[in-house]
C-alpha cells in the first residue's frame, strides 16, 4: 500500500470506530481481514495511526479547527507528524486508493497557525471530565495526563504453577524477546525488546508460563493476599486475568470461584485456566439482574475468606490501550457505574466471613470511582473498615490507572 492509501485506510477505519460499540482493536482486525491485500507492514502502520489519532484526537482536531475522522488524520499529519501543508496536499490527491484532494478550506485550516491549546485539548481527553480528573490528580493534572498519550508497554505476568520469572525471561530471550524485572509484582516481565506482538505465539505461551497483563492488575491481585487452602471469589471476573494470578498465589490449592455475568468471558477463563494448569477455579454464570431479585448466587453467607471485586468502571486507567473509550464515555453512564459499584460491595458483604477481605479494585482514574464509593461502604452499618488505599497510574505507578481498596469485615 503507498502512504496515501494507508491515510484513507485509517480513516475508514476511524469512521467505523466513531459509529461502533466494539473495541478499537476488533475493528481493525476485521478491516484486517476483509482487505486481504494489506500486508503485515500496513496493517501494523495503520494500527499505529489509529491508535496514535484516538489517543490524541482533541490535540488533532483542534489543529484542524473541525472534528470528523478526515480532518483527525489531517491534524496528526500537521502536528504529530509536522508535516509541511505542500506535503500532506501530495498525501491527499486523490491518486489511487488515497483520499481525495483538500478542499479549499481544509488547505487554508492547515496552513492557519494551531490556536492555544486548553488542558483538555493538550493532553486529549473529553472536557466534561476536567473537574473530576483535576480532583483526582491535585494539581498534577499534566504531569499524570501526558503518559496517556502514549503506547503502553507490554506486561507478562509469568505463572508460578509452570515456571519462574528467570526461567520465562530465558525462554523468551531464546526467541529474540527481552524481558526486564517490574517492581510492582513479584510475577511481572515488561517487555523490552524484540518482536512484543509475537509474544503470544511462542511456546512459553502454548505452555501456559505466562499472560499477557499490566503491572497494575498483577499488582491488584497481589493486595489482595489470597493464601494457600482459603476460599477466594473474583466476583466480576470478566475473562479471569485476575483469578489465574490469585490461582497461582494460592499454589493451585483451596477454591476459587470466578463469577460472572457473561458466559462467553467464563468460557474463555476455562480455557485459559486448563492451560495455565489452575484446576481449582471454579466458573459460575450470574443472572444479569441478580443484585435486583432474580436467582442469587449458590453461595453460603459467611464462607469466603477473601472476595475480589474488579468492578464494571469508566476504564479511565486503560486509555493508553482502549482510547476509543474516552470517546464514547457519557455522565449517564458514568452515574449508572457509580451506583452499580456501591451495589456490589454491599451485595458480597454477606459472604464474606468474618475477618476476612474484600478488595475493590477499579480501572478508574475518578475519585467518583474509588475514593468516594470506598466512603460510601464504610458509612454504611456494614462492619467495615479500611486496611489500605491505593492509586496506580502510568505516572505514578508506570502502570495502567487502577484503584485498589483494602477493606476488612469487623
Amino acid at each position: 500500500m503507498t502512504p496515501a492509501a494507508r491515510l484513507q485506510a485509517a480513516i475508514d477505519i476511524l469512521e467505523e470506530i466513531e459509529k461502533s460499540t466494539l473495541p478499537a482493536d476488533r475493528i481493525l482486525d476485521a478491516w484486517g481481514k476483509a482487505h486481504r491485500f494489506a500486508g503485515s507492514k500496513d496493517r501494523a502502520a495503520i494500527a499505529e495511526r489509529v491508535f496514535e489519532i484516538l489517543r490524541r484526537r482533541s490535540e488533532c482536531a483542534w489543529a484542524m479547527q473541525n472534528s470528523s475522522p478526515r480532518d483527525w488524520v489531517l491534524g496528526a499529519l500537521k502536528v504529530i507528524d509536522r508535516l509541511p501543508d505542500t506535503d500532506i496536499a501530495r498525501l491527499f490527491a486523490g491518486e489511487g486508493h488515497g483520499p481525495s484532494p483538500l478542499s479549499a478550506d481544509e488547505a487554508r485550516r492547515l496552513r492557519a497557525p494551531v490556536p492555544p491549546q486548553s488542558p483538555e485539548i493538550a493532553l486529549s481527553f473529553p472536557a466534561w471530565l476536567a473537574p473530576e480528573l483535576e480532583r483526582a490528580f491535585k494539581g498534577h493534572l499534566a504531569r499524570e495526563m501526558a503518559p496517556f498519550l502514549r503506547r503502553a508497554p507490554v506486561d507478562l505476568r509469568v505463572n508460578t504453577l509452570r515456571a519462574s520469572r528467570e526461567a520465562l525471561a530465558a525462554a523468551l530471550g531464546d526467541e529474540g524477546i527481552e524481558t526486564a524485572p517490574h517492581a510492582l509484582s513479584p510475577w511481572g516481565l515488561r517487555i523490552t525488546g524484540g518482536p512484543a506482538r509475537a509474544v503470544t505465539r511462542t511456546d512459553p505461551f502454548d505452555e501456559g508460563w505466562f499472560e499477557v497483563q499490566d503491572m497494575g492488575s498483577q499488582r491488584a491481585a497481589l493486595l489482595l493476599g489470597a493464601g494457600r487452602d482459603e476460599t477466594v471469589l473474583d466476583l466480576c471476573a470478566g475473562g479471569g486475568g485476575k483469578a489465574l494470578a490469585l490461582a497461582a498465589m494460592m499454589e493451585n490449592k483451596g477454591a476459587l470461584i470466578a463469577c460472572d455475568i457473561g458466559p462467553a468471558r467464563l468460557a474463555e477463563l476455562s480455557l485459559r485456566a486448563r492451560r495455565a494448569g489452575a484446576s481449582i477455579i471454579k466458573t459460575k454464570v450470574l443472572d444479569p439482574d441478580w443484585m435486583g431479585g432474580a436467582a442469587a448466587p449458590d453461595i453460603a453467607r459467611g464462607s469466603i475468606d477473601r472476595i475480589l471485586i474488579d468492578a464494571p468502571c469508566s476504564g479511565t486507567g486503560t486509555w493508553r490501550r482502549n482510547p476509543e473509550t474516552k470517546w464514547r464515555l457519557t455522565q449517564a453512564r458514568l452515574v449508572e457505574l457509580t451506583r452499580l459499584q456501591g451495589t456490589l460491595i454491599d451485595a458480597a458483604l454477606p459472604w464474606l466471613i468474618p475477618g476476612g477481605t474484600l478488595a475493590y479494585v477499579t480501572c478508574s482514574l475518578l475519585c467518583g470511582e474509588n475514593e468516594d464509593v470506598v466512603s460510601g461502604a464504610l458509612a454504611r452499618p456494614a462492619g467495615l473498615r479500611l486496611a489500605a488505599q491505593h492509586r496506580l497510574s502510568p505516572a505514578s505507578g508506570d502502570c495502567d490507572g487502577f484503584g485498589i481498596a483494602i477493606l476488612e469485615r469487623n
